[in-house]
């Protein structure tokens, strides 16, 4: 019985730490991923990084960190690529550094949920243009 026990909690703390596993589906509806041309999604990720990338052009084009603008030590640059595919966004960052998420919206809103790659990423803000985070 002891061990049945012990077996059940390794199980249990397992499902716990695997890194990047969702916990749960994005609500609202897969959206056609153009939605996010002309936006700045800001995000934290559960790692720690945190990113503010402004998403150029009407369906892909340059991604832009903004980092701290105008600021000499870490100024706005390019980092990659993005295309809307149908309800999919895919980013590319070069160096094979390829990303595909299905894009999720709440209702008319603007908030989005990102799903794929094994993780979900939901923004704290979007932004209308390009633009610092809050």
């Amino acid at each position: 019985m002891k061990s049945l026990s012990i077996a059940a909690a390794v199980v249990a703390l397992a499902g716990l730490s695997m890194p990047g596993v969702a916990s749960a589906a994005c609500q609202g509806q897969p959206t056609a991923a153009t939605a996010l041309s002309g936006k700045t999604l800001c995000v934290t990720k559960s790692n720690g990084d945190r990113f503010q990338e402004f998403h150029q052009g009407a369906s892909g084009g340059d991604l832009i960190d903004y980092k701290r603008g105008t600021n000499p030590v870490d100024p706005t640059k390019k980092v990659g690529t993005w295309r809307a595919e149908g309800n999919d966004v895919v980013y590319d960052y070069g160096r094979g550094m390829q990303y595909r998420y299905t894009v999720y919206q709440r209702g008319n809103s603007g908030n989005f949920c990102l799903q794929g790659n094994g993780e979900e990423i939901t923004p704290s803000s979007v932004l209308t243009g390009q633009g610092p985070c809050p």
